[in-house]
């Protein structure tokens, strides 16, 4: 079993998302993805604020979770440039991320006829944009500009398990449920799928 140094930790939510969050709470359900966009949408904030209430780390992006409840959490994540996550799906869950500071990237994969994942798609994401995924769909998502990189996530229900892929030697490989919770790393258990390119 490879294990990664992923890690979520729990704040207080920053004054700035501090109406996001009692939006979200009031809404005592899973999310839709037309709720998660507007919620997001409602954001408005200074790139200095929110700097200045993220972690970063020089090792792996970070995840900070300001909302968890039982249909949805809310997490500022931290990326520095060339950070990215490794493809992975969202396994019942939807996502819902907005970018507010710097330009991210993201790389939508689809499985060929052999079964094969091929990537599909490469959206380069500025300031203001928001990106969704559901469930089964797999991607990869990170920091696609040479200046640090933050981004707010919701994920309804909140993401208890995902498929995690990882790329090495033509191979996109990974699978299995992770846990997602608080001060936890991450366990990944490795499958090796074709990549075709």
């Amino acid at each position: 079993m490879e294990v990664m140094s992923l890690q979520t930790t729990s704040e207080t939510a920053p004054d700035w998302a501090k109406s996001l969050i009692e939006s979200i709470r009031s809404i005592d359900a899973v999310l839709t993805l037309d709720q998660a966009l507007s919620a997001l949408r409602s954001i408005s904030v200074l790139p200095s604020e929110v700097i200045a209430s993220t972690r970063f780390d020089a090792e792996f992006y970070t995840r900070t979770s300001i909302l968890c409840t039982p249909h949805v959490e809310v997490l500022i994540m931290g990326w520095l440039p060339g950070q990215m996550s490794p493809p992975h799906n969202h396994k019942g869950s939807i996502c819902a991320v907005d970018v507010l500071v710097g330009n991210a990237l993201e790389v939508a994969y689809e499985r060929s006829n052999s079964g094969a994942l091929v990537p599909k798609d490469l959206s380069r994401l500025s300031v203001g944009s928001v990106a969704i995924s559901e469930d089964e769909e797999i991607h990869q998502f990170g920091n696609g500009s040479e200046v640090p990189m933050v981004s707010l996530h919701v994920y309804s229900p909140p993401l208890h398990a995902a498929e995690i892929f990882s790329e090495s030697e033509s191979i996109l490989s990974g699978n299995v449920i992770v846990s997602m919770a608080p001060d936890q790393p991450v366990s990944v258990k490795v499958i090796d799928l074709p990549l075709l390119v």
